[in-house]
């Protein structure tokens, strides 16, 4: 299922996600700020920008 995920609402920018990427991001949002949670986000956006990169990588190299 797609759902519309808003980045922000002023200027109103909405992204499309599969509903367990919804699930992550409210999840996220609702994280209260603490440098340790400030250090799980940036392990899990390194992660997610490690298989974002490989997946371009697959596509560029006609591996599907």
């Amino acid at each position: 299922m797609i759902q519309g995920h808003h980045i922000t609402y002023d200027p109103d920018w909405v992204v499309e996600l599969n509903g367990i990427q919804h699930q992550t991001m409210t999840a996220i949002q609702r994280t209260k700020a603490t440098p340790e949670a400030y250090a799980a986000l940036t392990n899990f956006v390194h992660a997610v920008s490690y298989e974002w990169n490989k997946m371009r990588q697959e596509l560029d190299m006609g591996e599907e």
